[in-house]
């Protein structure tokens, strides 16, 4: 179809037409009023003349001056101009003849008035005003003619503008409307992202134009939608990747928090990552662990190594870990695994060598305290040794007797302190918590003795190294002990707090005999550990009187500052 119409320029024809109709309506409405507007004047001119020509007769014999008046008037209005427009183009010949007839038979009454023949004038005067009559008559047929013409003309040009109105209204709803009300549909189907549009060929140009606009914009929205639709695809697919490959890390690395690191955790681990990527195998190297160096699925394949990723971590490479498969695999998620391989493999050294410093640091507490406690006991009974061989170089009997009791005493206390010591280790190496050992001490006290043991424990949850663990599970075995042995009290309490400013209260309060008992027993050596123990946890040893009767073992110090003072 030829779209060389032209919408405007069709509108602008269809006013200009209808401009033309009511304008030649209207100058054709001018005209025939104009040509109208002395009908009525010819007609009462003409309607006169009949009085006019009675009057004549009564006047035919009056006298010449007034019948010469009445002559002039009588032309007069048979010759005026309102009469005179009946031999007008526009009239037709009758009337021309009529009113020429008229005039003729004037001429002829004319000389009947002037020579008074008033017989003859009374004989012609009824045809002469018949004559007036059908001229009268033909004025006002013609003046109904013209008024009928216009009449006529008025509705002939109302009906004809009716017919283009609707014809115009006919043409516009269903060539100019009907586009447009298609171009709203398919504007609104735009907007419901429905792109398949189906609008007709229009003869107009400008309404085409718009159409082939519209399908043009629809291709190409919906060629971007469907881009978007597939780019929304591809991210909603490579988040759920993410979000699987996040997942997959992080069970992973809470996999190596909750098992020790060995064969069959890491075995596990790597087939978790084959299941995840679709490998077709899957090797591990671990330099220095050949326990962890292993293979999984089939690497002889035929199938080129996909991703190899180093196992680096903090710059120590640790060993490799390979991938083999036809598909390219995520190298990041690979490279984060690796890392969490990296990191658990550097864990469990670090936990090993942790343990391997533990078990240095228990040796050498068990050193020290074998040395602080046994040591003493055996160098008293070395002196005790060395005066017993004095006493019977020298024959005194006394002396080897007394030498041989204190030998035999310190012999039960080396023993003695050997049961404790032993029974203190067991303490600080199956339970590392304080109170629990304080009150597995206590219980173990509890039978040797009808007093009552308290615990007293207000400590907040102090970080204690293990050597300030022994020596204050030590000193206060020691001190419980000295009480339950020498104070006689129903009551011992153990009391544990913490100060506002940090440091660490324990005590030893009983409701024996008091400080007294102490002054008799203040040069023994067990005495002297305490005041060696609590010097190596940085503090004091004090024993205070309580008001009610009683003796207080008091230490006070400060956690982790035990090195300084070994």
């Amino acid at each position: 179809m030829r779209h060389n119409k032209s919408l405007s320029t069709t509108v602008l024809s269809l006013i200009v037409s209808v401009i033309f109709i009511f304008g030649g309506l209207a100058v054709f409405s001018v005209i025939t009023l104009m040509y109208s507007v002395d009908d009525a004047k010819a007609i009462n001119a003409s309607g006169s003349l009949r009085m006019r020509s009675y009057q004549l007769i009564f006047l035919a014999n009056s006298g010449s001056s007034v019948v010469d008046r009445k002559i002039a008037e009588f032309e007069e209005i048979l010759y005026s101009d309102e009469l005179g427009k009946a031999r007008s183009w526009y009239n037709p010949g009758s009337t021309h003849a009529q009113y020429d007839q008229v005039i003729a038979s004037w001429h002829q009454m004319k000389l009947y008035a002037m020579n008074g023949n008033s017989r003859a004038y009374v004989n012609e005067v009824r045809q002469f005003v018949d004559e007036i009559d059908m001229l009268v008559d033909m004025l006002e047929n013609q003046a109904e003619k013209k008024i009928l013409l216009l009449l006529a003309t008025q509705l002939l040009g109302l009906l004809t503008v009716m017919a283009m109105g609707f014809l115009l209204m006919r043409a516009v709803g269903r060539r100019v409307l009907r586009p447009l009300h298609q171009l709203e549909e398919a504007a609104l189907s735009i907007s419901r992202r429905k792109f398949t549009l189906d609008l007709p060929e229009s003869e107009y140009h400008e309404l085409q134009t718009l159409s082939d606009t519209f399908k043009e914009t629809a291709a190409e929205l919906e060629a971007l939608y469907s881009n978007l639709e597939q780019q929304v695809e591809e991210k909603t697919r490579e988040l759920e990747q993410a979000n699987a490959g996040l997942l997959f890390l992080y069970q992973t690395s809470l996999w190596f928090h909750r098992d020790r690191l060995g064969a069959d955790s890491m075995l596990q681990a790597l087939e978790r990552l084959q299941k995840h990527t679709g490998a077709h195998g899957v090797t591990l190297a671990i330099d220095g662990r050949s326990d962890l160096t292993m293979a999984l699925g089939d690497p002889s394949r035929n199938s080129p190594i996909s991703t190899t990723e180093p196992l680096v971590f903090e710059h120590e490479r640790l060993g490799t870990l390979a991938l083999i498969g036809h598909h390219p695999l995520p190298p990041q998620m690979l490279h984060n695994f690796a890392i969490i391989v990296a990191r658990a493999v550097l864990l469990d050294r670090a936990s090993q060598q942790r343990e391997r410093l533990t078990l240095m640091e228990e040796r050498g507490t068990i050193a020290r305290e074998l040395h602080d406690s046994m040591g003493q006991v055996l160098a008293y009974m070395k002196i005790q040794t060395s005066l017993l061989k004095r006493a019977i170089a020298a024959g005194n009997r006394e002396l080897r007797d007394q030498a041989m009791e204190e030998i035999v005493s310190g012999t039960n206390q080396a023993y003695q302190q050997l049961r404790e010591l032993l029974s203190t280790f067991r303490l600080t190496i199956s339970e590392q918590d304080l109170r629990a050992s304080l009150e597995q001490m206590l219980e173990q006290l509890e039978a040797r003795t009808e007093s009552q043991l308290l615990l007293d424990y207000h400590l907040n949850t102090p970080s204690l190294s293990p050597q300030q663990h022994v020596h204050l599970l030590q000193l206060s075995r020691e001190a419980v002990l000295n009480a339950i042995k020498h104070s006689g009290a129903d009551t011992i309490t153990l009391s544990a707090l913490s100060t506002d400013d940090g440091r660490i209260e324990l005590s030893v309060c009983d409701t024996g005999v008091g400080i007294e008992n102490l002054k008799e027993r203040e040069n023994h050596f067990g005495i002297g550990i305490m005041h060696e123990r609590a010097r190596k946890l940085g503090g004091e040893l004090q024993f205070i009187s309580n008001s009610g009767g009683g003796l207080c073992v008091k230490v006070t110090f400060r956690p982790q500052e035990d090195d300084k003072h070994e």
